[in-house]
């Protein structure tokens, strides 16, 4: 069925949402193909554009693979506006999680 929807209600909101409940489903790969068919339906380097590269970015966090998402979440945070928006402020958040994340795997270790 989301597969459906995809494919009749492919608009950047319908596909950003379909993203996001993926993520609160952990369906991580599913979230990260979605951010990627986002992206590419996505011309401009815009705020839009940077809540999809989060979208991936979360779903390479949940995924494991972290350092995937640290590289996407640095980018969203170096050209972020000055004054930060909420998706700069989510990268900022989740980077400092994962970095806890793996400062504690690596204590352990």
């Amino acid at each position: 069925i989301l597969h459906t929807l995809i494919k009749d209600f492919a608009s950047e909101k319908a596909l950003y949402q379909l993203g996001s409940l993926y993520g609160k489903m952990g369906k991580w790969e599913s979230q990260i193909n979605v951010a990627k068919q986002l992206l590419s339906s996505i011309d401009t380097n815009s705020l839009k554009k940077q809540k999809a590269f989060l979208l991936l970015a979360q779903g390479y966090a949940g995924s494991g693979e972290e350092s995937l998402a640290l590289e996407l979440l640095e980018n969203i945070i170096q050209t972020g506006s000055i004054i930060q928006s909420k998706t700069v402020a989510k990268a900022n958040l989740l980077k400092a999680q994962i970095q806890i994340k793996q400062w504690e795997k690596d204590r352990t270790q």
